[in-house]
């Protein structure tokens, strides 16, 4: 949350613990949702195709079962022994028990998302039936 308030993001968080997200962004009158987890676990190389440096993110809500792409919009994962950011979308997340990072190695599927701030600006991209994201939904219905 301090990162994202430096940023000048607007925050709150939600009372209690029952909401499967941890910070909402305001967004121009709208909100974005945002589940925040952190690693410091190494990753062990188990197979060849493993890259090394790699952090593991448990992805489990409440340690039960993996997020589904409705739980939040966005998540933010912090890699603490190298202070470094990813923020994927929930699309990209959902349904996955852990997440592995390799941070600066631009082989790791998810280093596009390596301190991805701007995403948090954009409205969700929710996917539609058709292959249509919302976001290209809503341009789309604005110029009729």
């Amino acid at each position: 949350m301090a990162k994202a308030a430096e940023l000048g993001f607007k925050l709150s968080r939600p009372w209690g613990d029952s909401a499967t997200y941890d910070v909402v962004i305001e967004l121009k009158g709208r909100f974005v949702r945002v589940q925040v987890k952190s690693t410091m676990c190494k990753a062990r190389a188990r197979k060849a195709h493993h890259q090394q440096g790699a952090y593991m993110a448990n992805m489990r809500h409440i340690s039960v079962r993996p997020y589904v792409a409705s739980d939040f919009d966005y998540l933010a994962l912090y890699v603490i022994p190298l202070d470094v950011w990813y923020i994927l979308p929930s699309t990209i997340t959902a349904q996955r028990s852990a997440l592995r990072v390799v941070p600066g190695d631009d082989r790791n599927r998810y280093e596009r998302y390596r301190e991805a701030w701007q995403l948090l600006r954009q409205p969700p991209l929710l996917d539609l039936p058709g292959g249509i994201t919302l976001h290209a939904a809503v341009e789309a219905l604005s110029r009729v």
